[in-house]
């Protein structure tokens, strides 16, 4: 990793920091994992190139040259595209941020209605319970006799 501007003349880009591409994963979810975590080369190998060209047009004097200048306006457009890419990797995060956060509000809403589900049943009273489940099976059977009547009948048994 170079220290300083005059470490970067010659430098690749690519070979500009001795980080690795292992980044932490999280699961998140059922069946989802969320990588996070950025790597310095993540967002600053665009920069390096512009910190390259810059490097590279020295030593500036009192007056540029017209070489000097163009290297000037080309290292401009590179720290744009740098700056665009740290943009980018920053935009990224914030996905995976929210992402996390919407996982966690969902989170937090089950184990809401779990939890009323699980109050509901524990403060449950049993009798009561098994007279509505009785009133109830007294309901259903009243409506299949009644049925069970009406599927029965005929326009013969008035006709007589």
């Amino acid at each position: 990793m170079p220290e300083t501007l005059q470490d970067t003349i010659g430098l690749d880009a690519d070979a500009a920091f001795a980080n690795d591409t292992v980044r932490q994963a999280v699961r998140a979810g059922d069946g989802m994992d969320v990588q996070y975590g950025l790597v310095a080369s993540d967002i600053a190998t665009g920069l390096v190139s512009a910190f390259r060209a810059l490097a590279e047009a020295g030593p500036f004097g009192e007056t540029l040259t017209e070489e000097q200048a163009e290297a000037i306006t080309a290292a401009l457009a590179l720290l744009d595209e740098g700056i665009t890419g740290v943009r980018s990797v920053n935009g990224a995060n914030g996905r995976r941020q929210a992402q996390v956060e919407a996982l966690e509000t969902r989170a937090d809403e089950r184990i809401k209605l779990l939890s009323q589900a699980i109050g509901e049943v524990e403060d449950a009273d049993l009798g009561q319970i098994a007279i509505d489940i009785t009133q109830r099976q007294t309901i259903l059977q009243a409506s299949y006799s009644v049925f069970s009547q009406l599927n029965a009948m005929s326009l013969a048994n008035y006709l007589d």
